[in-house]
């Protein structure tokens, strides 16, 4: 597989986050009880009525200068079952465990059953240290952005990082293996392909190192990651009539994408708990990819550089019941074409001329009951122009351990 790294200056950024990992690596320690998971069977759900919707019925959600797929659709206005998962977990003799996770979700009207996740896992216990093995068809460890649901997560909004850097959220086939000791996590994974931006059956790999402890009383989870893949003849597929869950003729850029993809990444999450009754906490992320290959469609090609810049920053307080969240996304874009006409990359929805995307949520949560919460939220989106468009949501999460 031919693959270009990430520039000089992309390495240098993440080996100085690495460094700041493993030299905060002299904090308290604590042991790792989140390894051993339970046999359960639960349920989570996730329901809104959003205000409006950020493009037309008949319309595909576009970012100039950014391609997007897989399951990369916001919510349209109206009500919709964001999420519902159905979660089963057993565990076996000898340190074995079947896992599996039943997923359903509204577009546009319609919905959407499948076995979004099935894998077989196998715990190695050393003396101080334990080696998780996950075979199967799941998500990446590298990111939990990577890996967001409306019915477990702060917002009913995916992140807009999710959104342009998986294609929504990641699902793979592949086998990954986790390495506990004490408070540090390393992983390294091998997936088939399946998952936005690669192509299946051209392979896909993941590496990472995760803090997770405290570091002046201070609850911090702090990680970074690389990962590189290959796509071949990749398309926005999301409107399809075989993938969407529309019965409405939707009309995005033909072209494809061939080359190779890298994306490295790194973020931050903290907490506090001040009182009883009051808890504050922060998140910053950064993820950057690198596309290098060509762009082509039935009659027009061009080569493609691209480099994209993503950035999150959350911040929340909890006060007993409720809970108050602000989170910013923005986007940078740096797009080089050679060999290409103005009218192919406008044609393509890549010429953006400077225009650089974000996203503002203000949210809200009522712990309704014990396992029902009220949700609020009021987003300002401008990743389609400068003009923001302004919409609001209501909308309950619910979850139940059903065995």
């Amino acid at each position: 597989m031919s693959f270009s790294p990430l520039s000089k200056k992309s390495l240098f950024s993440l080996s100085v986050v690495s460094f700041a990992l493993f030299s905060s690596f002299n904090a308290m320690t604590h042991e790792a009880s989140y390894i051993d998971m339970p046999s359960q069977l639960l349920i989570k759900s996730a329901i809104a009525v959003q205000s409006k919707a950020i493009v037309a019925d008949d319309e595909g959600w576009l970012i100039p200068g950014v391609m997007l797929g897989g399951e990369a659709t916001p919510q349209y206005s109206g009500a919709a079952v964001n999420d519902l998962q159905l979660f089963a977990r057993l565990n076996l003799d000898d340190d074995y465990y079947l896992g599996s996770k039943l997923g359903f979700h509204q577009h546009q009207g319609e919905g959407e059953l499948e076995l979004d996740n099935y894998w077989l896992g196998k715990y190695v216990r050393f003396d101080n240290s334990i080696l998780k093995i996950d075979v199967g068809q799941t998500a990446t460890d590298t990111t939990p952005t990577a890996n967001y649901h409306a019915s477990q997560d702060e917002f009913t909004s995916k992140p807009l990082l999710a959104e342009v850097f998986f294609g929504g959220h990641h699902k793979d086939t592949g086998i990954k293996a986790n390495w506990y000791w004490r408070d540090l996590e390393l992983g390294v994974e091998a997936w088939n392909g399946d998952a936005w931006p690669t192509s299946s059956g051209k392979g896909n790999f993941a590496s990472f190192a995760r803090y997770h402890g405290y570091i002046a009383g201070i609850k911090t989870d702090f990680a970074v990651w690389y990962s590189m893949g290959e796509a071949g003849q990749r398309i926005d597929s999301r409107y399809d009539t075989s993938h969407s869950h529309s019965s409405s003729t939707i009309t995005v850029p033909d072209g494809s994408f061939t080359g190779d993809v890298a994306m490295a990444g790194s973020y931050l999450l903290l907490s506090h708990q001040v009182t009883e009754s009051f808890l504050w906490e922060a998140q910053g992320e950064w993820i950057h990819s690198e596309l290098d290959g060509d762009i082509a469609d039935t009659t027009q090609s061009a080569v493609l550089e691209q480099r994209l810049d993503g950035y999150r920053f959350m911040f929340g307080v909890h006060l007993q019941k409720h809970k108050f969240f602000v989170q910013q996304e923005m986007l940078v874009i740096n797009n080089k074409f050679t060999d290409a006409t103005t009218t192919f990359i406008e044609q393509q929805g890549l010429y953006n001329e400077g225009f650089e995307p974000q996203r503002l949520i203000l949210g809200y949560h009522w712990q309704w009951r014990p396992n029902f919460t009220l949700r609020v939220e009021s987003v300002s989106d401008q990743t389609q122009s400068d003009e923001a468009q302004e919409y609001w949501s209501v909308g309950l999460m619910w979850q139940h351990k059903l065995l």
